[in-house]
């Protein structure tokens, strides 16, 4: 979803701007408004209109964006993996988060594969991130040989 303003009052002299999973997703994605110090904006004289009908003016400092914020609150909120999807044929193991996530600080170490609640479980050892985007919702992991080989193995030991 995109942004949206959540004014309720028709003339105002502050507006709140409800940002959109999508736009969240692009600002983090390019390190934007992650800190205070990485907030900044412009605005053009066409973003509102007074009551009677004059745009208001142009905002921009010598480097073409307003400095700073005088409100700022960092995402204090951790990612939550919401879906996980595993193609042994293809080798394939996918995890969706509820937000865009670094996947060049993914960690093996920290993921393990259970067959079932009783088998003991299977560590990934020499797989690999898929190339593609760097910020993503979406880690695409590449299963090498010898891990998709654990799973296996660790799947017939839960069924048997």
């Amino acid at each position: 979803q995109h942004s949206a303003v959540t004014t309720l009052k028709a003339y105002a002299k502050s507006i709140s701007v409800l940002v959109g999973a999508q736009d969240l997703d692009a600002m983090k994605s390019r390190s934007i408004a992650l800190t205070a110090a990485t907030c900044f904006m412009t605005v053009t004289d066409q973003l509102v209109t007074d009551a009677t009908n004059r745009q208001n003016l142009a905002i921009l400092d010598s480097q073409g964006a307003l400095s700073g914020s005088s409100s700022f609150e960092a995402d204090s909120v951790s990612p939550t993996m919401e879906n996980v999807s595993l193609n042994l044929s293809a080798a394939a193991l996918v995890l969706q988060f509820d937000e865009v996530v670094d996947t060049t600080t993914f960690s093996f170490a920290n993921l393990t594969f259970y067959g079932s609640n009783t088998t003991s479980g299977v560590s990934f050892t020499t797989s690999s991130v898929s190339a593609g985007d760097s910020v993503t919702r979406s880690v695409q992991i590449q299963l090498s040989s010898t891990d998709r080989n654990n799973i296996l193995s660790s799947i017939a030991l839960a069924g048997s």
